[in-house]
Formats: structure tokens, C-alpha cells, sequence
């Protein structure tokens, strides 16, 4: 079936036994059961997306509808549609609003840990318990942060269900966190406020790659993500006006970012630009990807023994901001890329509030300066009242 190329014309290729493989112009291929129901009229059943679905499960779901034939079962897509149907059906909507690593995790996780209970379950008798079965081999492997994101993944399926008339219910929304062990989270794990020098020792005295340390600094000093940062190129930098603009295919939630930079910041682009002149990255690596990767900081951290995730580094800024009181919560929110409901809101805040984050990302980057040492990180958390 992976040799059916698309044509200018939607067409068919034939399994047998009323399986069809329906190809269209797009490239998109789905599987569908012709069929006579039980009043001896011709019908077609959608199985799914022959992309998600194999040539032997839809040969095994086509046995399945036939054997309900058999024995005088209906199997109109009303009363059998499975949540593997709808699952697909939401996924390639869903896929478009998110990046492609995101969209790719989600679906594998749900694939692999959830679809042995819900994928061949009707969608409209779907109860809470089927949720907490179907989560529960990542309960088990107390893989907290992804049952988080795939718990949030089987909800929006069940939001669009809803919508499409499907279901009546959203069985996820009844499951609380009560349902699973307590995590002990260490995903996101911070520095405290009065260990940040630990980060400034380390950058002043590793022995890593240039690309390794001043990628390092330069997430700290930006508040940004990792992935964001290691695979930035010279193109997103106006060196005339100190501006880093993210663009959206890179950005989690697929919207632009601009990060105002600092002097500090600037320095290490420069010192960057001396290292790797040619370079179309800014963190550049022998790699075959040209830029280091993602997991690198992290490791060059650990291996210091400083206890924090490149991600910490996020929280851990937050944190000071606002225990600051200098600035607007909205201003360090829009500086952490944070996308609240509102998102005309959110796009006129990100507009308005560059000068304003501009200033708090030269006092950010400052702030690290004046935590060169324990006594100097105290003496700093003192000076802005933060302890």
C-alpha cells in the first residue's frame, strides 16, 4: 500500500472482502469497509487513516465489522466509532497548531500506552476508568510530565468529540490527579535564589566548548528554551537593534517571539561570531546538524554537579522578577514566551511591552553579574529585597 502514489483524481485500490484503500490527490490515504447493512443497503465505513493504521489491523477491523454483520449488529459509524477513529480525525487538526516534536511525542505516547485499552473502544461509552487504565503503564513507570501532557492530549480528542457530536461527556475532566502517585518532580528542577553564582562560577571557570558554555550563559541571561537557543542562527539577530526574533516554526506555541538583549548577551554573540565565523548557527558543533545539541547544557551542568535543569534556569529567573516587584507580572510572562487564553491580548502585550522587557532583561543580565559569589549572590538578593 505505501507504493499507491496520489493522482490528479481521488481513487480506490481493493483488499478484498469490502477493504479499500481510498487514495486522494493530497497523498492522504484512508482506509474504508464498503459494505450492505441490515436492510440491504450500501454503506461505507471509515476505519482511519491508513498513515496511523496498518494493512493487518485494518484487516482485522474489517473481519470485526463483517463478524457484527454476521450476527445482526449494526455497524453504522454513529453507533461504532472508536476513539482510534476520532483520535486520528483530532491529531491531524491538532498537529497543525503545534510544533512538529511536540505533535510527534504526543502521538507516539499515545500509540504506544494508551490505544492496548481506548482504540477500539466505541468513543460515546468511554468512562473515566478506561482514562485511568489507559494512563496507567505511565503511572507505573512514574513518567509524571508525559501522563501530564498525554492526559491533556486524550482531553482535547475528547473536547473535539464533543463538538463533533460524538460523545456526550469528556471522561478525562473526572480524572484528578488522585488517580495516580504523587510525583516527585525533578524534571524542572531549580537552583534557590541564593545559588545562582554556582551557575556564574561554572560558566567562568568549564572547560567546555565555547559553543557549550556561551549557550549556557546565553539561556540564562534570555530566559529562553533550550532547543530555542542551541539551534538559533545569525539570520534571527539585528545587530543594530540588539533584537533576537524567534521565529514561530521554532517557538512551542508557534508564535513569534522577540527577546530584546543585553549587553552581556551581545558579548556573547560576538565572542560567538569570532569562534565559528562561518557558521550558520550561533552555538555551532562538528555535528552533522551544525549546531549542538539540544541535551548538551544539560549535560555539561550535571557533570559540574549543579543541581538544576537547563529548564530551571526558567523558574529560577521568574522566581527573582517578580519577588522584585520592579516589574509587571504581564511583562515577565510575555519575556517567558508564556501564551495566556486572551490571544489578541497576548500579541498586543508582546508589541507593547519591548522597551519595558528590554530594561528587565539589562537588569536580569546584571543582576547575574553582581552573583559572582556566595557572599555576592546574598549581598544581591538583599540589595532588591528579595530576601
Amino acid at each position: 500500500m505505501k507504493e499507491a502514489k496520489p493522482k490528479p483524481r481521488a481513487y480506490k485500490l481493493f483488499d478484498g472482502n469490502g477493504l479499500i484503500l481510498a487514495v486522494y490527490p493530497t497523498g492522504k490515504k484512508v482506509w474504508r469497509l464498503d459494505y450492505y447493512d441490515l436492510n440491504r443497503k450500501r454503506k461505507t465505513y471509515t476505519i482511519g487513516d491508513a498513515q496511523y493504521i496498518s494493512l493487518a489491523d485494518a484487516r482485522k477491523k474489517r473481519d470485526e465489522l463483517k463478524g457484527n454483520l454476521k450476527n445482526d449488529q449494526s455497524i453504522s459509524k454513529k453507533d461504532a466509532i472508536t476513539f482510534g477513529v476520532v483520535f486520528y480525525e483530532w491529531f491531524e487538526k491538532w498537529k497543525l497548531l503545534v510544533v512538529p516534536t511536540t505533535a510527534k511525542r504526543a502521538l507516539s505516547a499515545v500509540e504506544k500506552d494508551c490505544f492496548p485499552v481506548l482504540q477500539n473502544l466505541e468513543i460515546s461509552k468511554i468512562r473515566p476508568r478506561d482514562i485511568v487504565l489507559a494512563l496507567d503503564p505511565l503511572d507505573k513507570r512514574c513518567s509524571y510530565e508525559t501522563l501530564k501532557k498525554v492526559k491533556s492530549s486524550l482531553k482535547l480528542c475528547f473536547d473535539y468529540a464533543i463538538a463533533r457530536g460524538l460523545c456526550e461527556m469528556n471522561p478525562v475532566m473526572m480524572v484528578t490527579r488522585e488517580a495516580f502517585k504523587r510525583p516527585q518532580s525533578s524534571q524542572h528542577r531549580s537552583l534557590d535564589i541564593r545559588e545562582v553564582y554556582q551557575i556564574v562560577d561554572f560558566i567562568g571557570t568549564t572547560n567546555c566548548t565555547p559553543s557549550t558554555k556561551y549557550c549556557i550563559e546565553f539561556i540564562l541571561r534570555n530566559i529562553s528554551r533550550v532547543q530555542e537557543a542551541a539551534q538559533a542562527t545569525w539570520s534571527e539577530i539585528d545587530t543594530e537593534k540588539w533584537i533576537w526574533t524567534i521565529p514561530a516554526k521554532r517557538m512551542k506555541m508557534r508564535r513569534e517571539h522577540v527577546i530584546p538583549l543585553s549587553c552581556q548577551s551581545m558579548l556573547i554573540l560576538k565572542k560567538q561570531k569570532e569562534e565559528y565565523p562561518d557558521s550558520k548557527y550561533i552555538f555551532a558543533s562538528e555535528g552533522p546538524n551544525g549546531h549542538i545539541n539540544k541535551e548538551t547544557p544539560r549535560i555539561a551542568l550535571n557533570k559540574a554537579g549543579i543541581d538544576t535543569t537547563i529548564h530551571g534556569f526558567r523558574h529560577l529567573a521568574s522566581t527573582i522578577l517578580n519577588e522584585t516587584l520592579l516589574f509587571k507580572p504581564d511583562v515577565i510572562e510575555v519575556a517567558l514566551a508564556h501564551v495566556g487564553k486572551d490571544q489578541i491580548r497576548a500579541t498586543y502585550n508582546n508589541a507593547q511591552y519591548t522597551e519595558k522587557r528590554r530594561e528587565m532583561m539589562q537588569w536580569w543580565s546584571d543582576f547575574i553579574d553582581m552573583c559572582d559569589t556566595e557572599r555576592n549572590n546574598l549581598k544581591a538578593l538583599k540589595k532588591f529585597n528579595i530576601i
